[in-house]
């Protein structure tokens, strides 16, 4: 097992009708990362982690705080694993959520695989008023020898404090094949129309949602782990596409819009492992014309074609992340 990770999925559940409100410019900290050159250990050591960068940030009850960093990586002496981890902490020090994205970044001359950016973002809530403190940091180890690369830039911000959110988060890995596509993470609610249940139900007077979908992926190649099967050498990879969906329905059970945005991407086998980002910066909140302010909301994953992948679960997680805008 490469690191030890878990993720704490804190669960806020808005009331309906609950007005909603946004305190973004005000509240929002952001500490930036100074550049350095790291070691990163041999495949044989364990990971290192180092801590880059930190916020705090004070909630009152029923708020969650929208949590965005990036990381970006080049100038390595060979192949390296990097990941960006964010992971918070209320005012005891206990870990309450967790999460991060991976890439092997290689050394001046393999293109774009010579930089790597990472991002890491979610919501974070809160049923009772607290402060948390959310540190950045940096998981590492070489695929072979010790190697050493440079953090070029990067940063962790309190990007904005939201009420009457949502998220949902992957349980469990999920292969995906060309036979088989795969629906994760799907948002839960209580909300219900004819034919369709756990739905869930935008906050009163909310005309617009801010969707996220970030899912981190990995092709299949050779014995690898579960829950991959046996699949050749040849470097072809996956091509896969990812697809966020927000269906709002209306009182007879019919669809009253659908809103999706894409993204087609190729896994190298090489590679191995790629995170996908999704935003749909702006789901209309329909009204009239027998449409409810209620949702599904879902990530598809298809195989495209060669190699089947994986849809990582609770280490590195699928996330959804909803609040009204």
């Amino acid at each position: 097992m490469r690191r030890l990770l878990y993720g704490v999925l804190v669960v806020a559940v808005a009331a309906t009708g609950l007005l909603l409100t946004h305190d973004a410019t005000a509240a929002t900290t952001r500490d930036d990362v100074t550049p350095a050159n790291y070691r990163a250990p041999a495949y044989n050591a364990p990971m290192v982690n180092i801590k880059v960068a930190s916020v705090t940030v004070s909630l009152s009850a029923g708020q969650a705080a929208y949590i965005n960093s990036s990381l970006k990586f080049g100038d390595a002496s060979t192949r390296i694993l990097v990941d960006n981890q964010v992971e918070c902490f209320n005012s005891k020090g206990t870990s309450v959520r967790k999460l991060l994205r991976s890439q092997n970044v290689y050394a001046a001359g393999n293109g774009a695989l010579s930089t790597v950016s990472l991002t890491t973002r979610f919501l974070l809530p809160t049923q009772t008023a607290a402060s948390f403190r959310c540190d950045l940091s940096v998981w590492t180890r070489s695929l072979g020898a010790a190697g050493r690369f440079n953090l070029k830039s990067g940063f962790v911000e309190v990007a904005g404090k939201y009420v009457g959110t949502t998220q949902a988060a992957n349980t469990g890995r999920s292969v995906v094949t060309k036979a088989a596509p795969v629906w994760t993470p799907t948002v839960k609610g209580s909300a219900s129309v004819p034919k369709h249940s756990g739905l869930w139900q935008a906050p009163g007077g909310a005309t617009s949602l801010s969707v996220f979908g970030d899912v981190q992926l990995t092709t299949c190649y050779g014995k690898d782990k579960a829950p991959c099967p046996v699949t050749k050498i040849d470097g072809k990879g996956s091509l896969v596409r990812t697809t966020l969906v927000a269906t709002q329905f209306k009182s007879d059970g019919s669809v009253c819009k659908t809103s999706t945005i894409s993204d087609d991407t190729r896994i190298p086998q090489y590679v191995h492992h790629q995170p996908v980002y999704l935003h749909n910066p702006k789901v209309p909140v329909v009204t009239g014309g027998g449409c409810l302010p209620v949702f599904s909301i879902y990530l598809k994953h298809q195989l495209l074609a060669d190699h089947p992948y994986y849809v990582h679960g609770t280490s590195d997680d699928g996330v959804i992340s909803v609040f009204p805008v």
